[in-house]
């Protein structure tokens, strides 16, 4: 392809309606040509672009996750707590009540 760019795509000749007069071949021969060096061009730029969009969705993947398992935690977590937060505000009545008689 380095070759085709090089030498062929630059030169002012090498252009169908130019070739055209030499054969209808060698016009077909010098589009597919030039239509395979876009196609190349374009490739390269998709190739690309599909990797980077695959490493996004991989770190999304990753976060979402990290999320879900923070989520779990904090439900196990909950789960200890809630019978805490229980017996406090429990034991707060009971101060009031028992400082701060009515």
């Amino acid at each position: 392809m380095q070759k085709i760019r090089k030498e062929y795509i630059p030169n002012p000749d090498f252009d169908p309606q130019k070739v055209r007069t030499a054969s209808s071949a060698a016009e077909g021969l010098c589009k597919w040509v030039q239509a395979m060096e876009i196609y190349d061009r374009v490739a390269k730029v998709n190739i690309t672009k599909i990797a980077k969009q695959t490493c996004a969705s991989n770190l999304i993947w990753i976060a979402a996750f990290r999320l879900e398992k923070t989520i779990f935690l904090m439900k196990i977590i909950n789960i200890h707590v809630s019978p805490l937060r229980k017996h406090v505000i429990l034991n707060h009545f009971l101060r009031e009540a028992l400082f701060f008689p009515s």
